[in-house]
């Protein structure tokens, strides 16, 4: 029977009765390599404002196979990393520059956004990805926003008394409109929690 390889890290499973006097070569290479790399492999991924594909390898060393996957490079945009639709996780660091977030996904199945400069973990069920856990550093004394479409943005608190305002991209510290009726030292505040 000849060898087969794993689903998710696609070790080399040796056949009954193959690789007579030299199954040891095999064996270092799934324990010593290819399972080390699943485990604690950290692999860099440059982008250059285009979908990444991450190489996915039988029984040999590649990027799909890593723990982690730091990622930098410059994105005008948001982009994709693409990895294998098999059961496994990454640790995912956003380092590119631009200020977008990255998507993580497969050929199918939904992705997860890694906003810029965050960290998250995240997870492939053999169908999805799903966020397990995000990391990131934030300015004191700052409001994050965001959408669907775009990564979180951090606005600062601007003079005292203004307001948040957006012009359907961005949003502002402003102040507050003479016509609204609203004067300073009164406060406002609502939440709005919408999901997708």
């Amino acid at each position: 029977m000849p060898s087969t390889y794993s689903p998710s890290l696609r070790i080399e499973l040796i056949g009954s009765g193959e690789q007579a006097g030299t199954w040891g070569t095999t064996t270092n290479t799934n324990l010593g390599t290819l399972l080390e790399q699943s485990i604690a492999g950290v692999q860099p991924i440059v982008m250059i404002n285009a979908n990444y594909t991450l190489t996915n390898l039988n029984g040999l060393s590649d990027e799909a196979r890593q723990a982690i996957l730091v990622v930098s490079g410059t994105n005008a945009a948001i982009r994709d990393v693409i990895a294998p639709l098999a059961k496994k996780s990454y640790v995912i660091k956003n380092g590119t520059t631009g200020g977008f977030a990255i998507l993580i996904r497969a050929a199918t199945g939904t992705s997860v956004s890694v906003p810029n400069g965050a960290t998250c973990t995240v997870y492939c069920d053999g169908t999805n990805f799903i966020l397990a856990s995000l990391s990131t550093s934030y300015t004191a004394n700052t409001v994050l926003l965001g959408n669907s479409s775009s990564s979180f943005q951090e606005v600062a608190p601007g003079t005292s008394g203004n307001v948040l305002t957006s012009n359907g991209t961005t949003w502002t510290s402003t102040a507050i409109p003479s016509s609204s009726g609203v004067t300073k030292g009164q406060s406002i505040a609502f939440a709005m929690i919408l999901g997708s």
